[in-house]
């Protein structure tokens, strides 16, 4: 008797017949969730039970308002309900820095993306949201880079300015000291110092001096 040899196609409807649409669901990186046209949650995977800090499938049955901040919820209804009058593919708060709620009161940085989708009961959206953390705090982090390097370089226009300012009103003095006599001389003189003690002061704290690391 002949056995049959599983061919690809078979292979395929195997996979198919294995796997569900909570396998799929689950598979995604991002948090997905389903909101039906009452506001409430119908699906959410298991990186949104994550991301949010619920149990797994303790999400389904709450209003999405609960993830959003308390400040805006009402704002979010209403969002919402202009959203089910011309729903269509696009990102939430486009240009916006995005804050949802975790379970434990939290603020969590996200972007979301929004799709409609219609099915034999009704219709409603499935928000696909990803954790921003990560990328703010980089972005925080770059922004503080540059405006450190910022005030750096204008710390050292600032030091440039002065210190060539300074050496100029030496110069003007060494070259009138030896016009001077007797306590005017010294007076001069003195401040000649001063104005090399100024410059030195200023390098050493605010840069520090390269001679003094030499």
């Amino acid at each position: 008797m002949s056995h049959s040899q599983p061919t690809e196609s078979n292979e395929r409807v195997d996979v198919a017949v294995d796997l569900t649409l909570g396998d799929l669901l689950d598979a995604s990186p991002d948090g997905l969730l389903y909101v039906g046209e009452d506001g409430l949650i119908g699906v959410s995977n298991r990186r949104a039970d994550e991301m949010f800090g619920y149990p797994r499938g303790s999400l389904i049955g709450m209003p999405v308002e609960t993830l959003v901040p308390e400040a805006v919820r009402d704002a979010h209804v209403q969002h919402r309900s202009a959203y089910s009058v011309a729903p269509s593919v696009r990102e939430m708060g486009l240009g916006r820095h995005l804050l949802a709620v975790r379970a434990d009161g939290r603020p969590l940085p996200v972007e979301i993306s929004l799709s409609p989708v219609v099915h034999s009961r009704g219709r409603g959206i499935i928000a696909t949201i990803r954790d921003d953390t990560s990328r703010r705090h980089a972005e925080v982090a770059m922004t503080t880079e540059a405006v450190l390097a910022d005030e750096g370089r204008i710390a050292q226009q600032m030091l440039d300015t002065v210190i060539s300012g300074l050496f100029r009103a030496g110069l003007l003095l060494n070259g009138t000291v030896d016009l001077c006599e007797g306590p005017t001389r010294a007076r001069v003189e003195e401040a000649i110092a001063m104005i090399d003690d100024v410059i030195h002061a200023m390098r050493q704290t605010i840069f520090g001096d390269p001679r003094e690391r030499s």
